[in-house]
C-alpha cells in the first residue's frame, strides 16, 4: 500500500494539468479499492454547487449531475468535509431519487480539501452486492484522498500562476499591440495632417491603412463637397485595375452599404455575401472591410481594404484600429478640403483684388478721360467730386467747384426742374434715376452751356454715399437741332405750297420713303397708298404707257438719271392727266448709291397748250400749201393749150394739197345742172 501511495504521489505530482490529474487520482484510486467505478465532483466556479468532472465505470452512463451542499452522497461528504462509507448505497436513506436501483451498492467518499474548504468529493463503489471496503481501504483511501487534495491544491495553484502568467503575457502583448497601435496612429496622425493636397493624401491614407493590417488590396473612395457624388480617390493592388465602379451609388456594393449606413462592415468571404457588387470578379478577394470616413454624422468617404488569402481574416483589434484611423483620416481629409476651400478661397480673393485694382485703374482711366462731366453731389446737392472734363466744358478747375452747391452754377430757370428730379432729400432711388434732365450751365466766361445729365443715386451704398451726376455737353446738337428744325420747316413750307411732288425711295424702289402731300392732288391717291406699297400707283398708268414705264423704273434701279411722259387715270375721279416723271439717283457721304429721288409734275395743261398749237401750225402749213397749189394751178391751166390738159394741171395740184390714190373730176353743165366725168 505504501509503495503504491509512493507511485501514485510521483505521478500526482509530476501532473500539472488539472483534468490529466483528476483522472490519475480517480484511476490510482480505482486500483487501490480494486474497483472500476468512481467519480470525482469539484466546486463550481461561483462556489455553489458541485459539478461531476471525472467518471468512471457505471457513472459513465449516469451520474447524480449538479448537486447542491448536502444533496445525495456526494453533498453530504461536501457538509460534513468528512469521508462516508456506506455498505449499501440503495438502502442509504440520502440516496438521490432518480438515480437508478441495484447500480451501486457498497461506497466510500473522501473529501479533497484545501485550507479547509472542501473543494470536491472522490467516490468509489462496487456493483457487486454484499463486497463491502474493508477498514485498511478506507484509511488507505483517506490517506490517498488527502494526497490527491495536496497534489489537487497544487495543480490549481499551478494553473492559477500558469493562468496569472498567461494573462499577463496577454495583457503585455496586448499593450505591446496598443503601444505599436497608438505609435502607428501618431505617426500616422502627423504624417496625415502635413499632407495637405488631396490627392497625396488619399494615397497616403490607403497605403497607412494598409500596413496597419497588412493587407495589399484596397481603396478610398471620397464624397465631393460640390456635387455629393462619391469618387475613387485611390486604390492599391488588385482594385488599382479592377474596380466595380468609378463613382459610388448609395446602398449598391461594399462602399454604397458603409456609405448608406455609416456603419463598418466586414466580410468573412466577399464572394458569399448577398450585397456583393456584380461587377467585381468572382475570387477577386475574400475577406474585405469597408470603414467610414465621418465627420460628425456625414459619411465623407469609405475605406476598403481587402485579402486574397481565404485563410487570412480582419481580427477585432485591426478593425477597432482601423476605425480609429479612419477618424484620423476623416479629420485630415476634411483638413485638406477645408485647405484647398482656403487656397481657392485666397486665389479668388486675390484675383479679385487685381480684379478691383484694375477696375478701380480702369474706371479711373474713364472717369478722367471720359468727355462728360461726372458729379458726385450729396443729398444737399453740394459738390463731392467733379472729372477733368469740368475744365474743358466749363472752364473751372478740377476742384475749383467742389464745396459749392451744384445749383449755383445751374440757369435760375432750370434750377427748379433739377432739383426737383434729382436734388431732393431722402428721394426715393428710383424716382432719382429718372430720364435724362435738360438744363444750363454757367460757363467760366458767363455764359451758357446746355448740358444733358443722367442720375444715378447711391446715398445708401456705404462706398459712395452720394448722388452720381453725368453731364454732357449739348450745346452744339441743340444749336444744330434747332438748325435743322428750321431747314425742315422751310421744307415743309416749301413742299407743302408748290404743285410739283417730290418723292424719296429706297435703291431697289421697294421702300417709299418720303411723298410730298401735292402728290394726292397730281395723282387723285393718297399718299398712305404708296407708303403701304411701293408700286400702288403705277397701276393708275395708261396700257400704253406702262412697258415704258417699266424700263424707266429699271433705269432708275441702276442709278441712271431719268425722263419719261405718260397718262394716267386718276383713281380719285377718273380723269385722265398727262405725268412728266423724272429720277435721279442719290449717293451716300462713301459715293455709293442708296436711294432714288423723283419728281412729279402734272402738264396735261401744258400737253393741251402744246396740242392746240400744233394744231394751229399744221393749219397754217396746210393753208400756205393751198394758197401756193390754187397759184401754181391757176398759172397751169392759163397756159395750157386746151380744156383736157388744164384739167389733169388742176388734179396734180390737187394731189399735192390733198393727198390721194387716185382722182378725178365731176363737171356740172350750169344751164342743165347735169354733170360729167372729165
Amino acid at each position: 500500500y505504501l509503495e503504491a501511495l509512493h507511485e501514485t504521489s510521483l505521478a500526482l505530482m509530476s501532473r500539472q494539468k488539472l483534468e490529466n490529474l483528476l483522472q490519475v487520482i480517480l484511476e490510482r484510486a480505482a486500483q487501490l479499492a480494486d474497483t472500476e467505478h468512481g467519480n470525482i465532483y469539484l466546486i463550481s466556479a461561483d462556489g455553489k454547487s458541485f459539478e461531476p468532472r471525472v467518471l468512471l465505470g457505471v457513472y459513465e452512463k449516469t451520474s447524480g449531475g449538479v448537486l447542491q451542499r448536502g444533496e445525495g452522497f456526494v453533498g453530504k461528504i461536501w457538509e460534513s468535509a468528512e469521508p462516508l462509507v456506506l455498505d449499501d448505497y440503495d438502502t442509504w436513506p440520502g440516496r438521490l431519487p432518480h438515480f437508478a436501483k441495484n447500480l451501486v451498492h457498497a461506497s466510500i467518499g473522501v473529501p479533497l480539501v484545501s485550507e479547509g474548504r472542501v473543494l470536491g468529493v472522490l467516490s468509489l463503489s462496487y456493483v457487486e452486492l454484499g463486497r463491502k471496503f474493508t477498514p485498511d481501504q478506507v484509511a488507505l483511501l483517506g490517506r490517498f484522498g488527502q494526497l490527491a487534495s495536496i497534489a489537487l491544491d497544487t495543480t490549481q495553484l499551478h494553473g492559477s500562476l500558469q493562468n496569472e502568467l498567461s494573462e499577463r503575457q496577454r495583457s503585455e502583448a496586448h499593450l505591446k499591440r496598443q503601444n505599436d497601435y497608438l505609435s502607428a496612429l501618431h505617426e500616422t496622425a502627423i504624417a496625415l495632417t502635413s499632407r495637405l493636397k488631396l490627392k497625396d493624401l488619399l494615397q497616403d491614407i490607403l497605403e497607412r491603412a494598409a500596413r496597419l493590417v497588412e493587407a495589399d488590396h484596397g481603396s478610398i473612395q471620397v464624397l465631393n463637397p460640390t456635387d455629393g457624388r462619391m469618387r475613387v480617390g485611390a486604390s492599391i493592388g488588385a482594385l488599382q485595375s479592377t474596380y466595380p465602379d468609378e463613382e459610388a451609388k448609395l446602398g449598391v456594393g461594399l462602399t454604397g452599404k458603409v456609405w448608406e449606413t455609416g456603419r463598418v462592415i466586414c466580410l468573412s468571404d466577399y464572394d458569399a455575401w448577398e450585397g456583393r457588387h456584380s461587377n467585381l470578379p468572382r475570387g477577386l478577394l475574400h475577406a474585405v472591410v469597408g470603414v467610414p470616413l465621418k465627420v460628425g454624422s456625414l459619411v465623407s468617404g469609405v475605406l476598403n481594404l481587402g485579402y486574397q488569402d481565404p485563410t487570412r481574416q480582419f481580427t477585432q483589434g485591426e478593425i477597432e484600429l482601423l476605425t480609429r484611423f479612419a477618424e484620423l483620416a476623416a479629420i485630415a481629409l476634411d483638413n485638406a478640403y477645408l485647405y484647398a476651400s482656403l487656397q481657392q478661397e485666397l486665389t479668388e480673393r486675390l484675383r479679385a483684388e487685381d480684379s478691383l485694382r484694375y477696375s478701380e485703374a480702369y474706371f479711373r482711366a474713364l472717369i478722367e478721360n471720359t468727355s462728360d462731366i461726372i458729379t458726385l453731389v450729396d443729398e444737399m446737392g453740394t459738390i463731392q467730386y467733379e472729372s477733368p472734363s469740368v475744365e474743358r466744358i466749363l472752364g473751372y478747375e478740377i476742384n475749383e467747384r467742389v464745396g459749392h452747391s451744384l445749383l449755383d452754377y445751374v440757369h435760375s430757370v432750370d434750377a427748379v426742374v433739377l432739383s426737383n428730379r434729382v436734388l431732393i432729400p431722402n428721394q426715393a432711388p428710383a424716382a432719382m434715376a429718372s430720364p435724362t434732365v435738360v438744363y444750363r450751365s454757367r460757363h467760366k466766361d458767363g455764359s451758357w452751356r446746355i448740358l444733358e445729365a443722367t442720375t444715378t443715386n447711391l446715398l445708401d451704398n456705404p462706398a459712395v454715399r452720394a448722388v452720381i451726376t453725368t453731364s454732357r455737353d449739348i450745346t452744339e446738337r441743340r444749336q444744330a437741332v434747332e438748325e435743322l428744325r428750321a431747314s425742315e420747316e422751310r421744307f415743309r413750307q416749301l413742299t407743302e405750297n408748290i404743285r410739283e411732288v417730290f418723292w424719296m425711295t429706297s435703291a431697289d424702289l421697294e421702300q417709299v420713303l418720303y411723298v410730298s402731300p401735292a402728290f394726292e392732288a397730281t395723282w387723285g391717291r393718297p399718299r398712305e397708298d404708296v407708303y403701304s406699297s411701293a408700286s400702288a400707283h403705277l397701276t393708275d398708268v395708261l396700257p400704253e404707257y406702262r412697258s415704258a414705264m417699266r424700263r424707266m423704273l429699271i433705269r432708275s434701279r441702276r442709278g441712271e438719271a431719268t425722263d419719261i411722259e405718260v397718262q394716267i387715270q386718276r383713281p380719285a375721279d377718273g380723269e385722265i392727266r398727262w405725268i412728266w416723271s423724272r429720277t435721279f439717283p442719290v449717293h451716300d457721304a462713301n459715293g455709293k448709291f442708296y436711294r432714288v429721288a423723283g419728281v412729279l409734275e402734272d402738264i396735261t395743261e401744258h400737253k393741251s397748250v402744246e396740242l392746240r398749237l400744233v394744231s394751229l401750225l399744221e393749219s397754217e402749213r396746210d393753208q400756205r400749201i393751198f394758197a401756193e397749189a390754187l397759184r401754181d394751178s391757176a398759172n397751169a391751166i392759163s397756159s395750157a393749150a386746151d380744156e383736157q390738159e388744164a384739167l389733169s394741171q388742176i388734179l396734180e395740184y390737187l394731189g399735192r394739197v390733198v393727198p390721194h390714190d387716185g382722182a378725178n373730176l365731176l363737171l356740172f353743165d350750169p344751164a342743165t345742172g347735169f354733170g360729167h366725168v372729165a
